[in-house]
Parts: structure tokens; C-alpha cells; sequence
């Protein structure tokens, strides 16, 4: 006699099954993501290891480690001075491409998740959208123009060998030593 206690539901399945079953889906998903990442992707056109493109590893390693200018520097070394160096992150040496990064007319909106609030109230440049961003950045933009910036070159290059020199003095090794 069939009874509703010996009676299995199809919809019951073992414990190993669902790992085995959820174990595929996400290798599908990683070899879909892969693939994407690698041939579809908008980035997919910028020169890099396929590792890069495929996973942020490679970068967060070399954060970790304190050796993402080496990392980069490698990379530009090998594939020029546009690199993709994360799925959805690229490096560049150019100073050209200031320009097209920070155009003064973006085409996206900010991200609102990625927005700080703004301090006591009162809006700043990172904490601005819209026009109000617009009116702040104009008070700015001549300070960062690529004459402004050339022309900065020599006091940033001293302050930045200040700052070595101390750094130096302070772990006790002279700038000589270093290699």
C-alpha cells in the first residue's frame, strides 16, 4: 500500500546532490564570466594578461604584497601604455588620457551608492552632482590644466624627495644604499 510517508517528493533531493548540483552551476557561471570577460566585455579590446581579465586576484595580490607599481610596470613593459589590469579596470601611462578620462562633460551619472555625504552640510567637489559639481569644479580646473600641472612638476619632484629623504632618515638607511 503506497502511503504519503514512504512516498518521495521529486522535489527532495540529498544533501550531496544539491552541492554537487550548486558546485556546477557556479563553474558554469565562473566559465561563463571567463569567457565574457575575456571576448565580450568593453574592455575586452585593451591589452593584458587573460588572467587580469579574467579575475581582480592578480591585482588585489599585488596591493597586498605593496607591489602594484612593479605589477603595472611589468605589465606596461610588456603590453604597452594602455593595460587592463582587472575585469573592469584599466592603467594607462599616457598623459593624454587625462582628457578623455576626466572630461569636463561626463557621460555617466555618479553612482549614488558610491557618493560620500556631504561634511556639516556643505557640498564639495567629491560630494557635488549636477550643476553644483559643475560651479565648484570651474573654481579648480585651472590648477589641474597640463600647463598648470608641468609647471607644478618641480615643486611636487622636491616635496617627493623630502619626503624620501625623511623616510630614509627615519628607517635609519641613507639614500646612497638603496639599490
Amino acid at each position: 500500500m503506497l502511503t504519503l510517508s514512504n512516498m518521495s517528493s521529486p522535489l527532495a533531493i540529498s544533501a550531496s546532490q544539491f552541492m554537487s548540483t550548486t558546485g556546477a552551476i557556479l563553474v558554469l557561471y565562473y566559465v561563463v564570466s571567463a569567457i565574457y570577460n575575456i571576448y565580450f566585455h568593453p574592455l575586452s579590446k585593451y591589452p593584458g594578461p587573460k588572467m587580469t581579465a579574467i579575475s581582480r586576484l592578480p591585482l588585489i595580490y599585488s596591493t597586498i604584497t605593496g607591489n602594484t607599481w612593479r605589477f603595472t610596470g611589468k605589465l606596461h613593459a610588456q603590453y604597452g601604455t594602455i593595460i587592463r589590469i582587472a575585469p573592469d579596470e584599466i592603467a594607462t601611462t599616457s598623459s593624454g588620457a587625462w582628457k578623455d578620462i576626466y572630461t569636463s562633460k561626463p557621460l555617466l551619472p555618479k553612482d549614488p551608492f558610491s557618493q560620500t555625504p556631504p561634511m556639516n552640510g556643505a557640498e564639495s567637489l567629491f560630494t557635488a552632482a549636477g550643476e553644483t559639481h559643475q560651479r565648484i569644479r570651474k573654481t579648480f580646473i585651472n590648477a589641474f590644466s597640463d600647463r598648470a600641472l608641468k609647471d607644478q612638476t618641480p615643486i611636487i619632484d622636491s616635496y617627493a624627495n623630502l619626503l624620501m629623504t625623511r623616510l630614509h632618515r627615519e628607517i635609519g638607511k641613507s639614500p646612497e644604499r638603496q639599490s
